[in-house]
C-alpha cells in the first residue's frame, strides 16, 4: 500500500497515478576529498530527506480541491504530508515544488494530468 494519505490533515480520495519516494542526504559545504588519499571527508548534516514525485490525472472537482491543498498562501507553504512507505505511514513537513499541469479533453470531459514534488523541510 504505496501514496498519500492526508495533506494538511485532509483525506485524498483519490491516489496518484504514479508516485516516486526518494531519500536524500545533506552534507555542509565542508564536505570533500583528501587532497593526500582522494577519499572522501564527509560532514553529514542530515540524513533521508524526503522527496515525494507525484502524477495525478483528475477531473475538474478533484483538480481544484488538490490545488487547493498544494497552494498554500503567502504565509505559509508547509503542508503536513502523511503518505505509505512499505506499509508504514510516515508524517512529513514538505513544500510543493513547481506545479505542471497538462489539460486534454473537451468542455465536457476535461481531463488534468498534474505533476509536481513534495520535498520534505
Amino acid at each position: 500500500m504505496d501514496g498519500i494519505i492526508a495533506i494538511n490533515g485532509v483525506t485524498l480520495p483519490f491516489a496518484p497515478i504514479k508516485m516516486t519516494i526518494t531519500k536524500s542526504d545533506l552534507y555542509s559545504d565542508s564536505t570533500q576529498r583528501s587532497a593526500e588519499t582522494g577519499h572522501l571527508i564527509s560532514y553529514l548534516i542530515r540524513q533521508n530527506i524526503y522527496t515525494l514525485e507525484l502524477e495525478y490525472l483528475l477531473d475538474t472537482a478533484q483538480t481544484k480541491m488538490l490545488e487547493n491543498l498544494i497552494n498554500g498562501t503567502y504565509n505559509s507553504t508547509n503542508l503536513s504530508v502523511s503518505f505509505y512507505e512499505d506499509d508504514k505511514e510516515i508524517t512529513k513537513n514538505m513544500y510543493p515544488s513547481d506545479r505542471t499541469k497538462e489539460i486534454t479533453g473537451t468542455k465536457d470531459s476535461r481531463k488534468y494530468r498534474i505533476s509536481f514534488s513534495l520535498i520534505e523541510i
